[in-house]
């Protein structure tokens, strides 16, 4: 920039005092537009608000003393150009066009190296009354009643592209860290995050078929190859040697939320056509030596008169198509399979199912049972057409030899505990006169609501 450009510039200010050929003092200025060449300075005496270096400085804006002024350096509104640009943008992610990142630009050594850097901290509580942060960006949209905004709106948007190459260590277009020293207490039930998603305001209406969300995962590679993990949100450990893990995966607030997780709809279903597919996959292993630990565990609170519930509703569908295998659940109960030996000391069962009643004389008039094997007709036509159907199914599986063993061992009911042998009961003893091998007699109630017996000889039948 020559003199005399420089010169056509300064007739937008009211008042300048020329220092040197690189240095104007500027009292009060108008709205224009400066290109600052290399050494070149510009500061106010009066406000002291405003520099640009001469090369000696960190970079090539320095802010100094602005206490006495509402802000350092302020773009009035009401332009319809870019306010600030720092580099270019070109199309098709072509490089050459931006802020050269170097090795030398580690002004402070730590490793940190930025286009832009914004340090600010306070000394004291500024009480609830303030929200205090290093930026602020605002984006406002204005404009009439029930008007459909189709451009991409955001209050402030990271974005890391990368061109062949290969990431190591982390990576993000956006990133918000938490650092605490000497002493921290984490006290207020607002929350506090690393980032933060917070909805305000009023008068939104979310319409059938719209999304809304505190944080939003979109997709828009085109093409990718995932043999790793790929996943919309994750939690990993420190790279440093660190044994920390979080506590909690994914914590919900009591009453903060209604549903807890949604993922597709009746008619709409997640798709994977991947075989041997787990759509909800958890591992979890427990080394603790006392106390019950839970894979999963879930509680219903049933608190309305009236109403229904299941704790947990698994159907397994089976559409227009003949599968090999369908089940609705498999529970199961391992000992190491093939590659250990484990063993329990107490009761091992693949399905505990469990009534409880509360100590007082129960006052439904409905009916309980422990278990409940049911087969549904949807209608005048459903038959099973010969094809092997039962309320029960009992099948001793796996190897030859172990088959034969649990066989000279396993029986098809166990009454454990709590039962007594006696008139009246469901086991009870038979009577005098009755078939000489029976010993017991089992109450069942038949259809009509009547009670029959099944009875239970002292020796198994032979040939």
């Amino acid at each position: 920039m020559s003199n005399k450009d420089i010169n056509q510039f300064f007739t937008l200010l009211k008042k300048t005092d020329k220092v040197n050929d690189n240095s104007w003092k500027v009292t009060t200025a108008k709205r224009g537009t400066l290109t600052i060449p290399e050494g070149f300075q510009v500061y106010d005496t009066d406000l002291n608000a405003w520099f640009f270096g001469d090369g000696s400085t960190v970079g090539g804006v320095e802010i100094v003393d602005t206490d006495s002024v509402a802000s350092a350096i302020t773009v009035d509104g009401g332009n319809s150009e870019p306010a600030i640009r720092i580099g270019d943008w070109v199309a098709s992610q072509a490089s050459g066009s931006g802020v050269i990142l170097t090795s030398g630009m580690d002004y402070y050594g730590d490793g940190q190296i930025d286009v832009v850097s914004v340090f600010c901290e306070e000394s004291g509580d500024l009480t609830s009354a303030y929200s205090a942060k290093a930026g602020r960006f605002r984006h406002m949209v204005t404009c009439a009643a029930d008007t459909v905004i189709n451009q991409e709106t955001y209050g402030l948007i990271g974005q890391l592209i990368v061109k062949n190459g290969s990431l190591n260590h982390y990576h993000a277009g956006l990133m918000g860290t938490l650092e605490t020293s000497t002493d921290c207490d984490i006290q207020t039930g607002y929350g506090v995050g690393c980032v933060c998603a917070r909805f305000g305001g009023t008068g939104l209406t979310v319409e059938s078929g719209g999304l809304m969300a505190g944080f939003l995962s979109v997709l828009n590679a085109s093409t990718f190859t995932a043999t790793g993990n790929m996943a919309a949100f994750a939690t990993k450990k420190t790279l440093l040697a660190s044994t920390a893990t979080w506590p909690i995966g994914i914590y919900m607030q009591p009453s903060s939320v209604k549903q807890i997780l949604v993922a597709g709809a009746s008619g709409d279903p997640v798709v994977d056509d991947t075989a041997s597919t787990k759509f909800i996959q958890v591992y979890t292993d427990c080394g603790a030596t006392s106390g019950t630990c839970c894979g999963m565990y879930l509680r219903n609170y049933l608190t309305g008169a009236g109403g229904s519930n299941a704790v947990m509703r698994i159907y397994s569908d089976v559409v227009d198509v003949a599968a090999a295998t369908a089940q609705g659940m498999q529970c199961s109960l391992g000992f190491g399979e093939s590659t250990s030996t484990g063993s329990v000391t107490g009761l091992g069962v693949a399905g505990r199912f469990q009534i409880g009643l509360a100590d007082i004389a129960y006052p439904g008039t409905g009916t309980l049972a422990v278990v409940q094997s049911e087969i549904y007709s949807f209608g005048d036509s459903s038959d099973p057409s010969g094809n092997k159907i039962a309320m029960f199914r009992v099948v001793n599986d796996g190897t030859t030899n172990g088959k034969t063993a649990v066989d000279d061992d396993a029986v098809l009911f166990d009454f454990y505990a709590g039962w007594t042998s006696a008139d009246g009961n469901m086991l009870a003893t038979k009577a005098a006169g009755a078939c000489p091998n029976v010993v017991r007699s089992i109450r069942i109630r038949l259809e009509d609501g009547s009670l029959g017996y099944l009875y239970v000889g002292a020796d198994p039948l032979t040939a």
